[in-house]
């Protein structure tokens, strides 16, 4: 993450509202080592994104989470982020549908990508542990997150 934060200092940012960051949720913002220590459940910030994500804040540039967690789960993937600190000035969270339960993990997120830049957003990176948070039509550095635990592609 060290690199996005880098990177993050390296970019104009035109300032129009326009310019957002597309991060994932599980085992990206969030962290389920503590889980897995810890036998609990919830999930803490992942310590690196944690820092970026209020490197954008602080530099006015929008965050939009994109997730692969179905709609019926907005209130505790809310609650869950902000309780690990990212507040709920995130520009956007998306969560799956019921539509696009059929959908692989990286149609559906290229598909939410190629719409938010449809939508005049100009994505500047992506920040993710799976190959399907970052693979995809939408031209943007990309950030990966190492995920020990499992693949989803």
């Amino acid at each position: 993450m060290e690199a996005a934060s880098d990177y993050l200092k390296s970019i104009p940012v035109r300032g129009d509202g326009r310019d957002v960051v597309v991060m994932g949720v599980d085992d990206s913002a969030l962290s389920n080592l503590g889980f897995f220590r810890e036998h609990k459940y919830g999930w803490s910030a992942h310590p690196k994104v944690l820092e970026v994500y209020a490197e954008l804040k602080d530099a006015k540039i929008g965050v939009v989470i994109l997730s692969g967690r179905p709609e019926s789960q907005r209130a505790i993937t809310t609650e869950n982020l902000i309780e690990a600190g990212f507040n709920a000035g995130w520009e956007d969270l998306i969560l799956r549908t019921p539509e696009e339960e059929a959908l692989t993990n990286r149609e559906y997120k290229s598909q939410r990508r190629v719409e938010l830049e449809g939508k005049g957003y100009r994505i500047l990176f992506n920040v993710g542990d799976q190959w399907s948070d970052l693979l995809g039509p939408a031209k943007s550095r990309t950030f990966k997150i190492p995920n020990p635990m499992y693949y989803v592609y």
